[in-house]
């Protein structure tokens, strides 16, 4: 019976450092190139990919409260579409002087669709839409509509009913073009934290 002998180990010699100078000099440049990757890595991907948001009022409550921080989506309607019920960023075109840029809402009807609101409930094409997922009990609505939403928009509405700039308050149909992106995470704070 032959064996094969064990492979020739040819030693490596690593060249001795010890002087320094290449290891301060690599050392410096490795980690520039390792910082500026990952801000550049993160600002892609803030610009392009999730970002996050902070609350600034309480038209979203009792689903989102003052200073809750979520993250949002931004490739979400590149491959879908919009659903209703969905929360989104919307960033506003002009913005009077006191107003913030961005509002987050909840998505309720689409372009085409006949929405009403009468004695605290709210009608797309005559049919009454369940909201006890995400509605307080007992929060008023004003009486709305009915109304049909514009084609390339849709209707908004926060949570708090009494409480919100949307689209039967001011805001009007907002144009699909200025959704940001779908809200899909609460972050902060940690023991409110969860998927929305």
């Amino acid at each position: 019976m032959v064996l094969n002998p064990e492979p020739d180990v040819t030693d490596i010699e690593l060249d001795d450092d010890s002087d320094g100078e290449y290891s301060t000099r690599s050392s410096v440049f490795e980690w520039a190139v390792v910082i500026v990757s990952a801000v550049v890595f993160a600002l892609l991907l803030r610009t392009f990919v999730v970002a996050a948001f902070w609350i600034p009022s309480g038209s979203m409550e009792p689903t989102l409260e003052i200073n809750d921080r979520v993250l949002v989506n931004k490739l979400s309607y590149t491959t879908g579409e919009i659903s209703r019920g969905d929360i989104v960023v919307i960033r506003r075109e002009e913005v009077l002087p006191g107003q913030t840029k961005d509002l987050i809402k909840r998505v309720i009807a689409f372009s085409g669709e006949s929405i009403e609101v009468r004695e605290d409930t709210v009608f797309i094409d005559g049919e009454a839409i369940d909201e006890s997922d995400y509605l307080a009990d007992n929060v008023p609505e004003d009486d709305f509509g009915p109304f049909e939403v514009p084609e390339g928009t849709i209707f908004v509405l926060g949570d708090n009913r009494s409480n919100s700039d949307d689209s039967a308050k001011g805001l009007g149909p907002v144009n699909e073009e200025q959704v940001v992106g779908r809200a899909f995470v609460r972050f902060w704070p940690l023991n409110r934290a969860g998927g929305l």
